[in-house]
């Protein structure tokens, strides 16, 4: 009998720890998941839309972009689903904050796409998920710019 006892034991023992190690394999894939942000819409940061005006001839240009851990990202081409290519950095100061884009991509109102976008950007805080500023491109051209957070 004891030893019929001691084989079902070590059988229970067998599958608690399979379990687990179940249980911790679904837990890192589901982290890694919303770390590139391919989990159905539920990832780390926040997403933003931006319009950009220029102040000399009136162009706009629009786009979106997530900011996590201070780090900007724009989805691969337009049809991807993630934000995962990093495009800048983000420094922010209480109400304000300056931005540095590496790799910016907008589009036109008529969807003509602008790729590897260098600028500088100051933002000031207006009120929650708004903000506005100045861009100036790597050209040296000024833009308004203005953001509004639509997905967390």
């Amino acid at each position: 009998m004891s030893v019929r006892l001691h084989s079902q034991c070590i059988g229970l023992h067998k599958l608690t720890l399979t379990l687990v190690i179940v249980l911790v394999f679904l837990s890192e894939n589901h982290m890694m998941s919303r770390a590139i942000g391919n989990d159905g819409g539920q990832f780390e940061g926040a997403i933003w839309k931006f319009t950009l005006t220029s102040k000399n001839t009136n162009k706009k240009l629009k786009g979106q972009f997530r900011v996590s851990n201070k780090v900007l990202y724009q989805k691969v081409n337009k049809e991807d689903p993630t934000f995962t290519k990093p495009i800048g950095k983000n420094y922010p100061k209480k109400t304000k904050t300056k931005i540095q884009f590496t790799d910016l991509r907008a589009f036109t109102s008529k969807g003509v796409q602008k790729n590897g976008i260098q600028a500088t950007v100051w933002l000031k805080y207006h009120r929650f998920g708004h903000w506005s500023g100045t861009f100036i491109d790597g050209k040296g051209a000024h833009w308004n710019i203005k953001c509004v957070r639509f997905q967390e």
